[in-house]
């Protein structure tokens, strides 16, 4: 399942996990989050963004309750802009460079139909 960033409860994603639905988000780059684990990054590159860390983190919600399932943090860097993407999923075997990759194709899918709707 990958959907965007409209969907931020915590609550949901200890869900997807309590479901076995394995999920890839973008979180806002503001989420407060405290580090488990940090991965090793096989591939570091995508065509635009720079890989820099996978982590598996616990996240806060706005009352600072903890999540309690896997969750896993990949910060990537827009190589052009510099702009920094946190994505988020609960796959302890997809690579960080193919969570990333299922998300862009996410987006790609909005580009159209965002050109679809305006012509």
């Amino acid at each position: 399942m990958v959907f965007d960033r409209g969907l931020q409860a915590r609550s949901v994603f200890e869900g997807f996990n309590n479901q076995n639905f394995i999920f890839v988000t973008r979180l806002n780059n503001y989420t407060r989050f405290q580090i488990v684990e940090e991965f090793q990054i096989v591939q570091k590159e995508t065509e635009r963004l720079s890989i820099e860390r996978d982590l598996k983190v616990i996240l806060f919600d706005k009352r600072n309750k903890k999540t309690t399932s896997f969750l896993r943090l990949i910060i990537a860097r827009e190589k052009e802009s510099n702009e920094i993407f946190y994505f988020l999923s609960n796959s302890n075997n997809l690579t960080s460079k193919e969570i990333v990759d299922i998300y862009k194709q996410r987006w790609e899918i909005e580009v159209f139909f965002k050109f679809i709707k305006q012509n």
